[in-house]
């Protein structure tokens, strides 16, 4: 048993009353106003709240104080801190336990406390507000009642993405509270609840209110009495539930990757609408999953998330971005700038390319925004840039066509008619930028910004910089990618950047083994359709092959002679350009194309040799990421697989691809 586990043994069973240890309450403030005690959660030296094993212990010291206090009738739980109520366990005290056993005494002793709350005589309202999630929701649902303070407000189960599933008796008290669709619906999906008003009308919440508010409706909730609960539903009702469930979140993939999404359907089965079974399920299944390698490896992909995020922290004191080039990529990204509450002016040699942009704008704000915050954005995408305007530049993105040539004559000139700290970058995708920047005359002010397509959709930046570049001006594009809401890796230039580097050999190693293969045109849609198949069942979200036609085989023949492919490849992909077979775009490429989808049989091979398949195409991918790494393009293995996971969508649950491939 771990050192750190035994300690937070010693102090729980303390807290709950075995032996005579007192805690001071270095997270809690609790107050008593009358008949009721304020118990207002505040982690030191953290900027949000979460259950530590230090804070359920505290929790719990704090929770028989007043208990034991006379004359009190309610419990009001509220956090201090601005940025939410609880978001959830500490899952890195999890990362110590060694074994399911481990996990199993830590959630019981979560689940006794949760369940002293709820069983006491003191009516007890917890006040939410910002994220409420897991463990915190978990808190609050062992309250008799809930309001909820208007405005922002995440509240569900998260745990799902994790790899795992609710564990202090979530899945209990939200059956019991909300039935079981909208129970089993927010932990299968781990999507929040993400309104003050969706709270209310599923019934999690008791009350909307203002911060004025909280102390009299909580007065007003405590007089109420203790909460009853009735049945949940009949055994068909239930069993349907279950049914329509799996139906949407199992069917059609690979459940050996999504163990925990089978977990909570067939805990949900098991248990039945019976609450002491929901509870004794959660005892079985989640100490399993914590052990899994699956849930170890999706809680490695928060991780490298957050580490994501961290790095890029601040603020980037950029506000005006010019976005030149009106293409599909370049009005995506100038589009998306605007969503985020950025000012935008895109300019394009194509006077109806900028008109598209616009009238695309228009339409997606409505869409998105609704009528006043679309107008607001509208008013921030400008189409055009008068000479005396380029003094407001903070930043100049230039997204023009992939061409060398194209992009150095853009950027000639341009030095001249911005700040002296206005920002360049380039939104190349495989350029080198040393040679994008060689005719200005401080080429060190160029980067590169690359978005990945639709720009709108994919979560990922590569930063691109050169030995040359300010190391401030690295820093503050990587803030900027944070404060848009994406995640920035910074990437050393070089042929390909990362992303792509890793991504073209996959891609071509797909084809050759397509060509290799084929004696006819059946013969090839077979084997082409059996590597899409075999990437699919391993867990890509598109197949190689599709995915080729979806980028576009013009491109992948552009890339791929800057970073090098087989002879055979190169003909083939020559041979489909000249015939104006391009992919997607152009309705035929490797694929014919009915509209969005690639027209193939997706039909069932055999899995030792999908398992070939897979190892054959990732092989040359791998290889790049191994070589990008070892030649300081970028830092560290874990930046690696954050930049393939979020830029190409490489299996989460597999860690990312150097994790699953360790030498």
């Amino acid at each position: 048993m771990h050192e750190r586990y035994d300690r937070f043994k010693f102090v729980f069973f303390s807290a709950c009353g075995v032996g005579d240890i007192a805690l001071a309450y270095h997270h809690l403030d609790l107050k008593f106003d009358g008949k009721i005690a304020i118990l207002t959660i505040d982690f030191h030296g953290k900027s949000a709240n979460v259950l530590s094993q230090d804070m359920l212990a505290q929790l719990a010291q704090a929770f028989d104080e007043c208990e034991d206090r006379d004359g009190l009738t309610g419990l009001l739980l509220q956090s201090a801190k601005p940025s939410g109520f609880v978001f959830g366990a500490d899952i890195t005290e999890f990362e110590a336990l060694a074994s399911q056993d481990e996990v199993r005494d830590l959630q019981t002793h979560a689940m006794r406390l949760f369940d002293k709350i709820e069983r006491s005589r003191l009516v007890s309202v917890a006040a939410l507000h910002g994220p409420v999630l897991g463990g915190g929701l978990e808190l609050a649902l062992a309250c008799d009642y809930r309001i909820c303070l208007a405005g922002r407000i995440m509240a569900g189960f998260p745990e799902a993405n994790l790899g795992l599933m609710p564990g202090f008796a979530g899945t209990a008290r939200g059956a019991r509270l909300l039935g079981g669709r909208k129970a089993l619906e927010l932990c299968l999906s781990a999507k929040p609840l993400a309104s003050a008003q969706a709270l209310q009308e599923c019934g999690m919440v008791d009350a909307i209110v203002t911060p004025d508010e909280v102390a009299a409706q909580a007065d007003a909730l405590i007089a109420k009495g203790k909460r009853q609960f009735g049945p949940f539903c009949d055994a068909a009702e239930w069993d349907a539930i279950i049914t329509e469930a799996g139906d949407h979140h199992l069917k059609g993939r690979t459940q050996a990757h999504i163990p925990h999404l089978v977990a909570i359907v067939t805990h949900f089965k098991e248990a039945g609408a019976d609450y002491d079974r929901l509870v004794a399920g959660e005892l079985i299944h989640f100490p399993h999953l914590m052990m899994h390698p699956i849930s170890a490896n999706l809680r490695r992909v928060f991780a490298l998330t957050d580490g994501l995020k961290k790095q890029a922290r601040g603020a980037s004191g950029i506000g005006h971005i010019h976005v030149i080039g009106a293409g599909a990529m370049g009005a995506d990204i100038a589009q998306y700038l605007c969503m985020k509450g950025l000012t935008v002016t895109l300019t394009d040699v194509d006077e109806a390319a900028l008109s598209r942009a616009y009238q695309n704008a228009e339409t997606y704000f409505s869409r998105k925004l609704g009528e006043g915050k679309a107008e607001e954005a509208l008013g921030r995408f400008i189409v055009g840039l008068a000479p005396k305007e380029c003094a407001l530049i903070d930043l100049v993105i230039e997204a023009a066509p992939e061409k060398m040539a194209v992009k150095q004559e853009i950027w000639q000139g341009i030095e001249a008619s911005h700040r002296k700290d206005c920002l360049f970058a380039t939104n190349s995708s495989a350029l080198d930028l040393e040679e994008i920047a060689a005719g200005l005359e401080r080429p060190h002010r160029l980067l590169g910004l690359h978005f990945f397509n639709p720009a709108g959709v994919m979560p990922l930046i590569e930063v691109i910089h050169r030995p040359s570049c300010v190391a401030g001006d690295v820093e503050r594009l990587m803030q900027l990618a944070l404060t848009i809401g994406k995640l920035p890796v910074k990437v050393q230039n070089s042929p390909g950047f990362l992303v792509n580097r890793a991504l073209l050999p996959y891609i071509f190693e797909a084809i050759a083994t397509m060509l290799d293969s084929q004696n006819s045109d059946e013969i090839a849609d077979e084997i082409a359709d059996e590597i899409d198949q075999a990437l699919l069942s391993y867990g890509m979200p598109m197949g190689p092959l599709e995915l080729a036609d979806q980028i576009g085989l013009d491109i992948c023949l552009d890339v791929g002679e800057r970073l090098g492919m087989a002879e055979r490849v190169k003909d083939y992909l020559n041979d489909k350009v000249a015939a104006r077979q391009l992919g997607r775009k152009t309705g035929a490429g490797i694929y014919q194309w009915d509209g969005m989808k690639a027209v193939r049989a997706r039909a069932d091979y055999d899995a030792i040799a999908a398992q070939n398949l897979v190892a054959q195409m990732l092989k040359p991918m791998i290889q790049a990421c191994r070589d990008s790494l070892s030649e300081g393009h970028i830092s560290t293995p874990d930046m690696v697989d954050a930049a393939m996971i979020y830029g190409i969508g490489y299996p989460r649950h597999t860690g990312g691809p150097l994790h699953d491939h360790e030498a």
